[in-house]
């Protein structure tokens, strides 16, 4: 089967929905023919050279390479629609295939833009991770250009090459599914006044979002014309399975690893940081490390300088996945801010790794922690405050909580993903009456991959208790 994943965002940058669409194309590449369209600047260079920095070389296991177009990126002969395939193997483009294999250092150091500028992949990283907006426009020609059995478009807020991608390929009969993979929230009446203006709801296309969260302002503008489908984001539970270290006497050990955005709330984060140790005895030690890069790096270092925080809060930036599982190896809790997660990626790392996490509830963590059980969901900054304060001076119930992640796991690995992502396939395909060859067979409905540990809406946030907490070391359910 032919696969263009279609994503705005993608590698270099480091996001949940980049490494996923990556992660997802690369696993798919076993069994299909994969290219990946995206209008980020140094993709299609760059991405190869991200993935061998982290140590991931899930592709090389593959039948034959992802391959990644850069969207607007250069010159490129489109091939007539009805003209024979080129051999599985060869790729979309010779052009497009040099890029995706290239290792670094290899090849030209220098591209040609779509209007003659020149492209420097030597240049520094945050560069190359620019969303190329402008360039979405050529999207569906680009994508168009070729025959593919199916194009899954990637979705966040802000996603102009997604959507037009998805409207020309499902208008054009083509077996589309669109996965949102953001929490639109305040953004959902714009996009249901786009909805009302050029009716996208009613494109021939199958939905999905990426949680329960996320997929509810998906279902409440669609309603009745769709169904939207929960496609969970995918974790290898082999990568994450750590040898702790013992638990040091006195000390409570976090982690939170985000990109450093205002959405990601890493600034809210060392705020709450410094009134959680206000409530600590000083005998009870914190150490905190912070993992991920961002624009408000600056702004949290001038803080932590600022309110002498620096001892204890730690800024360590970009980092590998492996140098992640070793930070998840030596801490005790992970904490996960954003009020706006429409999964949370590296909370779902950190609890199949064994961490205990502490989230915002509302978001798509509920979809994989239950109150009490995994973590503790809480509704605001202060009581997150609270509940880490409590934790502090509560190590056997976080040891408790560890043993019970660590001998229960999350069920959501990624040969679930693939099958569920094939039965959205085979769903997309019947909404055009035809038929495609999937690895995995055709259930008859899609089924979310998450659906065992669904939090009851009518439960009480912050109220459900499985591992009993002493009346003088409770957690803060407010």
């Amino acid at each position: 089967m032919r696969i263009a994943h279609v994503t705005d965002c993608y590698l270099p940058r480091l996001g949940g929905i980049e490494l996923q669409v990556h992660d997802l194309a690369s696993r798919q590449a076993a069994h299909h023919d994969v290219t990946v369209f995206t209008i980020t600047q140094g993709a299609a260079r760059a991405a190869e050279n991200a993935q061998a920095a982290q140590n991931e070389t899930l592709s090389a296991t593959s039948r034959e390479p992802t391959r990644v177009v850069s969207v607007g990126a250069g010159r490129r002969t489109l091939r007539a629609r009805g003209s024979a395939r080129t051999p599985a193997g060869q790729g979309l483009l010779r052009r497009a295939a040099l890029l995706g294999s290239a290792r670094p250092g290899a090849g030209r150091p220098e591209e040609t833009g779509l209007n003659g500028e020149r492209i420097d992949f030597k240049a520094d990283v945050k560069s190359q991770e620019k969303i190329r907006y402008l360039r979405a426009r050529y999207g569906p020609s680009w994508v168009g250009a070729d025959d593919f059995d199916v194009v899954h478009v990637h979705a966040s807020s802000f996603s102009p090459l997604a959507f037009l991608v998805a409207r020309s390929a499902a208008l054009r009969g083509v077996p589309t599914v669109a996965t949102v993979h953001s929490m639109w929230a305040k953004a959902s009446p714009l996009f249901d006044a786009a909805d009302l203006l050029c009716g996208w709801g009613d494109w021939p296309v199958a939905w999905s979002a990426v949680s329960s969260a996320a997929a509810d302002p998906l279902r409440n503008i669609v309603g009745r014309r769709g169904v939207v489908t929960v496609l969970a984001n995918g974790v290898d539970p082999s990568q994450w399975d750590i040898d702790p270290e013992p638990p040091a006497p006195n000390q409570l050990r976090i982690v939170s690893v985000s990109r450093l955005t205002p959405r990601k709330r890493v600034v809210q984060l060392v705020h709450l940081l410094r009134k959680a140790r206000k409530k600590i005895p000083s005998s009870i030690q914190m150490h905190v490390e912070i993992l991920g890069d961002g624009p408000q790096m600056g702004e949290i270092r001038s803080y932590l300088e600022v309110n002498a925080m620096t001892g204890w809060v730690h800024l360590r930036g970009r980092v590998t996945r492996a140098e992640i599982r070793e930070t998840f190896a030596r801490s005790d809790l992970f904490v996960a801010p954003a009020s706006l997660e429409s999964f949370g990626i590296a909370a779902l790392e950190a609890r199949t790794a064994g961490l205990p996490i502490v989230a915002r509830t509302r978001t798509g963590v509920a979809d994989f922690v239950t109150h009490g059980v995994e973590g503790w969901l809480v509704g605001s900054d202060a009581a997150m405050a609270e509940t880490i304060a409590s934790l502090a001076r509560s190590p056997e119930l976080l040891a408790r909580v560890a043993v019970h992640n660590r001998l229960y796991p999350a069920s959501v690995d990624w040969r679930s993903v693939e099958r569920s992502c094939e039965d959205l396939y085979h769903r997309a395909a019947g909404i055009h009456g035809r038929r495609i060859d999937t690895v995995f067979p055709s259930a008859a409905v899609a089924q979310a991959t998450l659906a065992h540990v669904t939090v009851p809406r009518s439960a009480a946030p912050g109220r459900v208790t499985l591992l009993k907490v002493p009346p003088r070391q409770g957690v803060s359910d407010t």
